[in-house]
Parts: structure tokens; sequence; C-alpha cells
């Protein structure tokens, strides 16, 4: 409409009935907010202040959507951070609460389930916890409260150091065969205690298992065995080791003597000890051998081995003695269905060089023999029976790692990285990334893979804020800089992994971990400066149309909030939002809101309740913003609503004539109702003026009734207008005019402003 009453010659205007030098001004079609440049100044698209209206189209400004129904409502404790995840095709949230607890929620059923209930363990009221996905099986979970601040979470049961870790792909060595139903599962070996977990088949094999009890004690060099028995045709075999101080572990033949015609008899005495027994091996009329079959313990000296028997003379040997070897084997359960002996192997325990064998009766190991002790087992190695002798499945659990923690976590190549451990002393370095070993959420091992980097650069002046991984490649964020890591490497039989580290950005980095986003091929996050978008290797301020907000942004040291992020679909299309307390420009006052970008233009976003923290869910591409009050658990933008103010404020037009003072006319507005039962429109129109100067007197033009500054009008689709008259006062004039309109009407779009004026009066000096 307005494009159609410039053209009109006066002579025209006057044939339809309009004043004499009659104007109008419009902001259409319209653009998102200009907080950098003056109001008189930015484009005549822009508005100064944008609030639950976004961009959808050219010349379609729609409005927002409230919060929908609460997900979840707290009872006694406060939501002070949260993080969707997924297991399988089930979506949950993780919420944590002030006291250091924590519960999964289920969407949308809303079924609760707690993660933990004691008190103090992901958060002390100082560094918020942090959450991550792993596949679509973990959540895994982190703070650097203590050492040993990370855990891993599948959905019912929690993970810790001590506990065993969570099954995953490679965990079983053998998936066995012939199971008609689920085997009972036992973990054996190791010093902790009440692990369980039952088993899931498929086609007569054991795809899975999942632990029921992490059990606790565990120690970090613990290797813990899966034994199946039941459900199939055969049983897997339980087998322990036993340990002593102090054992005959090996005996060296010092004279092989002569005469043999059998094996001697081998007599260990001596030595302050008993219990080691052992075996000759004879070829050639010689003693050429010896094997331990018992280290027996006590031992304080060397013992005597003695040879009686055998039909020969001059045999001679001494005992070797070493602390922490195997001394025997107890045979738990000998299994079934073997049709061949198992080669056994000891795994674990901080030594090496045991080696034991088997005997069977009738397809059940009944007894196992040490033939050597080995040395330096500070725990009792797992003793591992080699598979495809029986049907049997079999496995190994990894334990659940320690001395890890941090307070940024990222999954990245089939890795974990996380950043900014707990570190005691005052030499504290928060440049510091540990990883896993590929493949693996529990073993950080350097031996098996995983590494321990440590930042040298002058670029990272704190600590690492922010991991996140994208397009490839991995983004250590500091808080005054951004780096990247590429070509993750694992080589090598005793693994070592490298990589590239590459610094991209030397003096942007992330003030407020939580802000850091995803959008699109970017990566967007926020500091003090504004909202930043990582392009690849270059970071860049996307957010300089709002220069003013954020430089008045009340920081968490001056009572705001802490700023968050979530990326949400709104009417279809995406907008990164940064949820940060800011200065109201109208009331001066501190106000919480979040400030949205659509990649091209920025809006204000508030909901009928004070947010605390937001977050992003994605289900099947589609983003959903959540946030919560403390209390509650809210979607966003879910519901059309009257409880929320909807404004714009255009600019103020016409400042390049500060010397013709303006006298509004009217306002013309056009909105489509997107109500489904049509309820209608209803708007607030605020005319506002600026440069009035004392001298100017009483246009005569001006009506000599006085006149509201502002109405309510109800409007419908496609097209009513409404007009704004001015009032008899120096302070409706003015030369330069702008608008306010505001309505908490449900949901429309808003498609055309026109404010109509007359030139009235020059200012002389």
């Amino acid at each position: 409409m307005s494009g159609q009453l410039a053209k009109l010659s006066q002579a025209e205007g006057q044939r339809l009935g309009l004043p004499n030098d009659f104007k109008s001004w419009s902001p259409f079609p319209f653009a998102g907010i200009n907080q950098q440049d003056a109001r008189t100044a930015i484009e005549d698209g822009e508005f100064y202040w944008v609030e639950n209206f976004l961009l959808t189209g050219r010349g379609s400004y729609r409005t927002l959507w409230d919060k929908g129904s609460a997900l979840y409502t707290a009872s006694g404790n406060t939501i002070v951070y949260f993080q969707w995840f997924n297991i399988g095709a089930s979506s949950y949230c993780a919420l944590f609460f002030s006291d250091g607890t924590a519960a999964q929620v289920a969407y949308p059923s809303g079924a609760v389930t707690t993660i933990t209930s004691t008190t103090g363990t992901f958060y002390n009221g100082g560094q918020l916890p942090v959450a991550c996905q792993s596949g679509s099986q973990f959540l895994l979970i982190g703070n650097n409260l203590t050492t040993n601040s990370y855990w891993v979470w599948d959905g019912s049961v929690l993970y810790s150091a001590g506990s065993l870790g969570p099954y995953q792909i490679g965990d079983l060595t053998s998936g066995g065969s012939g199971y008609t139903s689920a085997p009972t599962v036992s973990f054996v070996g190791g010093s902790g205690s009440g692990a369980t977990g039952t088993a899931t088949i498929s086609n007569g094999s054991v795809v899975s298992v999942q632990l029921t009890n992490p059990g606790t004690g565990y120690s970090p060099t613990d290797q813990v065995q899966i034994v199946f028995t039941g459900g199939g045709s055969d049983n897997g075999a339980q087998l322990t080791a036993v340990l002593a101080s102090s054992a005959v572990t090996f005996a060296e033949v010092i004279s092989g003597g002569s005469g043999y015609t059998t094996a001697p008899s081998v007599a260990i005495t001596g030595g302050g000890g008993s219990g080691a027994t052992a075996t000759a091996t004879v070829s050639g009329g010689v003693v050429t051998g010896i094997s331990i079959t018992a280290g027996g313990s006590g031992y304080t000296s060397t013992p005597s081995i003695g040879f009686s028997g055998g039909g020969g003379t001059g045999a001679s040997a001494i005992a070797v003695l070493s602390s922490g070897a195997v001394a025997s084997v107890t045979v738990v359960s000998g299994g079934s269905g073997f049709t061949g002996t198992p080669t056994l192997t000891f795994s674990g325990g901080g030594g090496s060089g045991a080696t034991a064998t088997a005997t069977l009766t009738s397809g059940v190991i009944t007894s196992v023999s040490v033939t050597a002790g080995g040395a330096g087992y500070s725990t009792a190695p797992a003793v591992v029976v080699a598979t495809t002798f029986n049907n049997a499945a079999a496995g190994s659990n990894n334990v659940m790692p320690f001395g890890i923690s941090g307070t940024s976590i990222e999954t990245f190549l089939s890795r974990v990285w996380i950043s900014n451990p707990c570190q005691v002393g005052p030499a504290s370095n928060g440049g510091v990334i540990q990883n896993s070993a590929p493949g693996s959420i529990t073993n950080f091992s350097t031996s098996s893979g995983g590494n321990l980097f440590t930042n040298s650069d002058r670029f990272l002046r704190a600590q690492y804020v922010a991991l996140h991984q994208s397009n490839g490649y991995l983004y250590p964020m500091g808080d005054s800089s951004v780096s990247v890591i590429s070509n993750v490497q694992t080589t090598g039989s005793s693994a070592t992994t490298t990589f590239n580290y590459q610094n991209t950005s030397s003096q942007i980095g992330v003030a407020w971990r939580d802000t850091v986003q995803d959008y699109g091929q970017a990566v967007l996050f926020g500091n003090a400066n504004g909202v930043q978008g990582l392009y690849g290797g270059a970071v860049q301020r996307v957010s300089k149309k709002v220069n003013n907000i954020f430089d008045k942004v009340v920081l968490p040291a001056s009572g705001g909030v802490t700023p968050s992020a979530a990326v949400a679909n709104i009417h279809t299309i995406p907008v990164y939002l940064i949820l940060l307390t800011v200065t109201d420009p109208f009331t001066q006052s501190p106000r919480t809101v979040m400030l949205g970008w659509d990649e091209r233009n920025f809006l204000v976003a508030s909901q009928s309740v004070s947010l605390t923290f937001i977050g992003t869910q994605e289900v099947n591409s589609a983003m959903t913003a959540w946030g919560t009050d403390g209390t509650n658990l809210y979607p966003l933008f879910a519901s059309p609503s009257t409880a929320m103010t909807k404004a714009l404020v255009t600019k103020m037009f016409n400042a390049e004539r500060p010397y013709i003072v303006k006298q509004p006319l009217a306002v013309y507005l056009r909105a489509t109702d997107k109500t489904s039962g049509q309820t209608g429109v209803a708007a607030t129109v605020t005319m506002e003026s600026a440069g009035i100067a004392q001298q100017v007197g009483q246009p005569s033009q001006l009506p000599s009734t006085s006149y509201p500054n502002t109405v309510q009008p109800n409007f419908y689709a496609p097209d009513y207008t409404y007009p704004v008259w001015g009032a008899e006062t120096s302070t409706v004039p003015g030369t330069a005019l702008g608008a306010t309109i505001s309505s908490t009407s449900a949901d429309f779009v808003l498609e055309d402003i026109t404010i109509a004026y007359t030139d009235i009066q020059a200012i002389y000096s």
C-alpha cells in the first residue's frame, strides 16, 4: 500500500480524500534488529527492536510461540544443567540438580529414572557438569570435582571409577552357539565384587551383555572375565589365579645327570615355605627341564631341589623365587563340552610371565598346573580360557578408568576427548586434553592408544572451555583462542596416538561453554564481545548489528545468568538462540532474554517464564529448544499464546531533513490471523517523535481537539487499516518519527506497516 500511495500525485491524493501534503514511510519488506547504528541512521527496513517476531519471508513477520507444558517438574532441587541424548531410538533428557544428584526423563512419556541419588556426585555449587552423547548407546558425563569425575550412563546403570565398565562391541571374544535361552552371566577375577548382568541372544549366540550392577572395588589393572553358564549345550569355565607373596616360580637345571630311564621325582624342601611342587622332563638319559606345578608360598630363602628314582643319578637344579607370582589356579567351574585342551593365558594383574596348562576329564577342566609363576603381579591376573573348544560364549569386561575428569567432553573418531581435568597443587594446567584408545569409552591407557596432551602455546590464556567436533575436525576452544585437531592416527604394536594440532584463532575464544552449538556448516558460540562463528579455519563475529546489546550484557559476576544456547527450528527456520541477561534499552533494567539469529537477522525472543538454561533436542533432523526456569523443563516456542508481548520498534525516519517538523496522521497495518479459530489480532501502536524544539508553535493543521496517541485495532486478513491521531502537544510532531507496534495476540503474520504524516513547519534559528 505504501508504495502505491507514494506514487500518487498531490491532486490525485486530494481527489481520494487525503490531506494536503500527505506523505508516507514504511519499513516494508522488513529486516532485523540494528542496535549498532543510531536509531535515526539504521536502514529503512531495519528495526531498533524486534521481540518475538521472526522474519519468515519478505514482508512476513510472524509471531513467536510460547513454551509448552512442562515435561518435568523438580521438587526440592534446582535444575542447573541438562543434556538431551538418545539410547537407540528413544529420546531422553539428563537433568542435573543443585545438590549434585541427577535424573533421566523420557520423551515424550515423562517417565523418570534416577541416575544417582548420592548428593555431591556431579556438582558442588561451582563448575557445572558436562555431558555428551556417545553413539546411540551411552551418555558420557564429566566434571573436575575430583580426579575421578568421569561417568558413563547407559539409560539404566551409572558406571564410575571402581566399577566395571559398560558392555561394548568387542567385549565378547566368542558369542558361542546353540543357545536356546539366555545364559547366566558371571563376572570372574579382579579385586571388586557385586557385578551382575544379563545376556541377550540372537540366532543361538550371545550378542550383548547388559550390566544390572557394575559392582564396586575394582582396581585399574583388573581383568574381569565374563563367564556364561546354562542356556545351551556347554558352560564356560571359571578359573581364578592365586598369588603367592614369595613362591617358587622357576627351576633351572644345573646338571642333567645320567642314566635316567624315566623322569625322576622332584622334591622342593627348605627355605621356610611349603607347597611348591614340580615335575622333571628326561631326554637321552638326562634331566632336561623342570616344570613348576605349584609355586607354594611363604619362602624366605631359596629352597633345595632334590631328585629321586628314575634309574639315574647326578641331576641337580636351583629354585628361583619371585614375589607376586602365580602360585596356583583354582578351578571354580570346569565348564563342559571341551573337545580339546584349551590354551590358558594370564591377563592383567600388573605382572607377566605366568603360564599354565589345563587337564581335561570327559570334556571338563578338572585341574590346572602352573608351569611358570611369572613375577610382578600386584593383583591376581585373569585366567583366560581360549574359545572355540566348546560352544560356550566367552568375553571380558573393562574396568572404568581412574584419574579421568574434565569440564568438556566430545567424541571424535571413535575416541573420547576430555579437557581441563582436576589437578592437585598450584601448578594446575587448564590446557590438558586426554583421549581414550580407539573404539573405547573406558580405556585411556597410553599403551592402548590413549593420550595425554598438554598445550604449550601462548594463545591459551587460562584453560580449554569447550571441545567440539565439526566437519571432520576437533576444535579445542580456549578462553581466548580456538585450535583444530586433525589427522588422528594410532599405530604400532604398543599403540601410540598422534595428531596434528594447529591454532586457527589466537585472540577469539569461548567465554561460556554451553553457548557452543552446531549451526549448519558453522559452529556458533558466545563471549562478551558477541556471537562468534567458526567457519572451517576462520572465526568471525556475526553479531555486529547487536553491538549495543552485548555492550550492556549483565555478566554472571554481576547477577546475570550464565549464558547458554540452543538451536531450534521455529516455523521451520533454524535459529541460533543464546540466553543472556541484557539491559533493556527502554527500562534500563536487567532482563533475561534469548537473542536469536537466523544467519541474516537478529531478534529478541522471550517466553512467559524467566529461563535460566536452554539446550537443544534433535530428533530426525528436527531441532527443538528446551529451557528451564530452575524448576520445570519446558519445550520452547511450542504453543501460540497471549501471555507473551510481541513488539517491533521502527527507525526514527526522515532524519535527513532534521529542520522539518512532521505531523503523524495515521498508521496502516496489514496482518494475517494464523490462529486456528480466527480469533483476531489486537495491536497497540504508539507514535514517537524526536528533535522537537520549544519554539515550534502549534501548527494550524492540527485539529483543535486532543486525540490519544495509541489505538488498539482488531484487524483480520486480508487488509484493514486504522488511524493513529496526533495530540495538540509539542511532543507529538517532530523532525523524526517512529512507531512501536506491540501485541499479545496469539499467532499472526504482520505484512505491512505504513506511517502517514505531513510536513507542517520548518525550524528557523
